[in-house]
């Protein structure tokens, strides 16, 4: 026979193991119901309690009383009862503070989100109302100031880029009408200077005419049909467009009546490359350049040579002017060619009295052909001046 005796150490560190922490009491008991080992200390009247109160039921399973809750098993290899006892409120205590611990947790969440929540919520207030205030100080005389705070590239951000980018386009607009009022005022202005009874004066140059015909004087005939016909295109009422073929011919009638006045001192060349009679231009788009290139050509002692060349070229219609006359030094060049690219105040404009012709002719085929339409200068001082005109071809309305 062989009996095997095992301390009551071994079997504590087991049912520790097993899971029997402080919350709960392991106990054997024998058949007889004498107390073979226990976690902790009892008395007998607790051993004898705990007898009762498991007697009579089934020998494996559990049963939970008000006070108590006991899981037993019977092993009949070795006539042993193994009964787990333990109290309901030591078991739920862990539960409790597990439950205290989750309520802490969720009221520190509640606590750190309320804080993210207003920090983000008076963020955006304030970059809204500092926009606002922004708003408050904007006027017709400052829209230059723009909002320049940085910000990211959010709802908030794109709100400032686009009312800035608003802003911008407001400037321009105020900028373009009263550079057209001015442009129309000046326009006006020549008009009054030109208050002679347009038929009056007609008749007039006619008779000159007809009087020099009669008198076989033909170059006085001639220079009182260019100056006619002149007059006749300037003071007439008729649209502010016209073809390109009559601004030609106008321009020369014009240097008609110069080389008529100057004689050799002036010469001039045209070469038309393409359908002038096809191609709308507003009225007036030539003869300021040319008028420009005659005056300032005609201060040096050499003969002026005056070249008009027309031709279609990389979907533009290309017109250069050029001359060999004085040309302007390059301080002067630099200005005028800011004037035409960038625009400048309406004193600005006012004040350069040398670039308001170009600068004239340089917006109204802006607002004729499309803002890719425009005109260039060159120049070298002794040497002369090159004036060239790029009209948007699909701009060109055919008649």
């Amino acid at each position: 026979m062989l009996e095997i005796r095992i301390s009551h150490e071994m079997i504590r560190k087991f049912y520790e193991a097993a899971g029997a922490g402080n919350n709960w009491s392991a106990l054997l008991f024998s058949e007889e119901g004498d107390l073979l080992f226990s976690t902790r200390r009892h008395s007998t009247a607790d051993n004898r309690a705990l007898m009762e109160l498991i007697a009579g039921r089934d020998t494996n399973g559990y049963f939970i009383t008000r006070k108590s809750i006991v899981n037993q098993m019977y092993i009949g290899v070795l006539g042993v009862r193994v009964v787990v006892t333990g109290q309901v409120e030591d078991v739920f205590q862990t539960v409790r503070r597990r439950e205290m611990m989750l309520i802490a947790a969720i009221i520190v969440l509640l606590i750190v989100l309320s804080v993210i929540y207003y920090y983000l919520a008076s963020t955006i207030a304030k970059r809204i109302l500092r926009l606002a205030r922004h708003m408050r100080t904007i006027r017709d005389d400052n829209l230059k100031v723009m909002f320049n705070r940085q910000d990211n590239q959010d709802e908030i951000g794109f709100l400032t880029s686009t009312y800035n980018a608003m802003i911008q386009r407001m400037d321009e607009l105020i900028n373009n009408v009263h550079r057209a009022e001015i442009l129309n005022k000046e326009a006006e202005y020549k008009v009054l200077q030109a208050q002679i009874k347009p038929h009056f004066l007609y008749n007039t140059l006619e008779t000159i005419r007809m009087l020099a015909e009669a008198n076989n004087d033909k170059e006085v005939a001639d220079i009182s049909y260019w100056f006619g016909r002149l007059m006749r295109y300037s003071l007439s009422s008729q649209k502010d467009d016209t073809v390109l073929r009559s601004e030609i011919e106008t321009v020369m009638f014009y240097l008609n009546i110069h080389k008529m006045r100057v004689g050799d001192r002036l010469d001039y060349q045209f070469e038309i490359g393409v359908q002038a009679d096809k191609i709308q231009c507003p009225r007036f788009m030539l003869q300021p350049l040319i008028e420009n290139c005659v005056i300032h050509g005609l201060s040096v002692i050499r003969p002026v040579q005056l070249k008009l060349l027309v031709e279609e070229i990389d979907g533009y219609i290309r017109i250069v002017i050029a001359d060999n006359g004085a040309g302007i030094t390059m301080h002067k060049l630099q200005g005028i060619q800011t004037l035409l690219t960038r625009g400048l105040d309406a004193k600005a404009i006012q004040s350069d009295e040398g670039g308001l012709g170009l600068y004239n002719v340089s917006e109204r085929i802006k607002a004729f052909y499309g803002g890719e339409s425009r005109l260039e200068i060159e120049s070298e001082r002794g040497k002369g001046t090159t004036l060239t005109l790029f009209l948007l071809k699909k701009a060109v309305s055919v008649t």
